[in-house]
């Protein structure tokens, strides 16, 4: 485990000075929290688009998270891709 490996990493609890830290001690930190703001990314079938939208849950970078679009009010999943911004491609028929 490298200093590189672990940077951004959030610990589960605390790790007393002088003792080793393992990766069952670390994880990675949630970069949307429920309730925050984000842009929405929303691709279908070749076109794309960006809303503004509130999170419903909260994410680690690659999970899945529902958000609240603030202008149609539905309810979309998306992934989430970075801080504040969360990806869906919608299925259009």
């Amino acid at each position: 485990m490298t200093m590189d490996e672990i940077l951004g990493m959030a610990v589960k609890r605390r790790i007393q000075q002088g003792h080793a830290i393992s990766w069952s001690l670390l994880e990675s930190p949630e970069i949307v929290k429920r309730g925050d703001i984000v842009t929405l990314l929303i691709r279908a079938n070749g076109f794309s688009a960006s809303a503004q939208g509130k999170a419903m849950e909260n994410g680690i970078k690659g999970q899945q998270i529902k958000v609240e679009n603030n202008s149609s009010g539905k309810i979309i999943e998306g992934i989430v891709i970075e801080s504040g911004v969360v990806e869906t491609n919608l299925k259009i028929n």
